[in-house]
């Protein structure tokens, strides 16, 4: 068992006041058969009147209200988690065996997908094909946003890791494996990572087409979905004609 630290700063900036603000984040990581959290903090500025849930997936979710006027929010969340082998022994809902809004293949995706080599095993497979969609994309800060599609991307030949795993995603499903999108940590300095859990040998694994690795250590999980739309790390509504501009930091190191 291996021990992380993390810390997950977000500041939402506003061009001009707003105020009524109804928000919410997935940004408390939840203890599973992968990851035991303890010592988790969350603090919220300006002040505002706070309550947690798990939306349809069983994320956790962090809800609030900040009624007064303001023009920035911040979110501190800070803690440790123990992390063993990333084995989650959950069921595969047939869901994530079926196409979603942005993990979907066209027929390129299909042909593609069915000319990869099998491997001995599942997992095998499952980290064959993250190398392959790794040598297909280049990395590309930019060059798509939340919405891009893993056609649109199988395309466009670069994207960033929500690209990366999307693809896969599309990819494993094409060939019969359950696959779902996961957002979190991952060691180092930065902001937050995605990538795919592939149900193989009765359980689900964890694997990164964007540094093509099947993961051991050092990632946090906060969330999963069929693709990126099931688990936004953030979302809000509030009264104002403001322009937000949104600032992330995550520290995430071994103790």
């Amino acid at each position: 068992m291996q021990t992380f630290s993390y810390s997950y700063k977000v500041l939402i900036s506003f061009s001009s006041p707003v105020r009524q603000h109804a928000f919410k984040f997935r940004c408390r990581p939840a203890s599973n058969a992968w990851q035991r959290i303890t010592d988790c903090t969350v603090s919220v500025s300006p002040e505002a009147r706070l309550f947690g849930t798990a939306d349809a997936f069983g994320n956790s979710v962090l809800c609030g209200y900040c009624h007064d006027s303001h023009t920035g929010l911040r979110l501190e969340c800070s803690g440790r988690a123990d992390l063993s082998d990333y084995r989650l022994p959950e069921p595969a809902h047939d869901m994530y065996r079926n196409p979603s809004p942005l993990a979907t293949a066209d027929a390129a995706i299909e042909t593609w997908a069915r000319s990869l080599p099998a491997a001995a095993t599942p997992a095998d497979t499952a980290c064959a094909l993250a190398e392959a969609v790794h040598a297909r994309l280049a990395y590309c800060p930019g060059c798509t946003s939340a919405s891009t599609t893993a056609p649109e991307v199988f395309g466009l030949g670069r994207g960033v890791c929500q690209d990366f795993a999307h693809l896969m995603i599309a990819v494993c499903r094409t060939l019969g494996m359950p696959a779902r999108y996961v957002s979190g940590f991952v060691q180092g300095t930065g902001v937050s990572h995605a990538w795919v859990e592939v149900f193989a040998g009765g359980v689900w694994i964890g694997i990164d087409p964007t540094y093509n690795q099947l993961i051991v250590g050092g990632y946090i999980k906060l969330a999963h979905g069929r693709d990126a739309s099931d688990c936004p790390l953030n979302r809000g509504v509030f009264i104002g004609t403001a322009k937000q501009t949104l600032n992330v930091e995550v520290i995430v190191n071994q103790i």
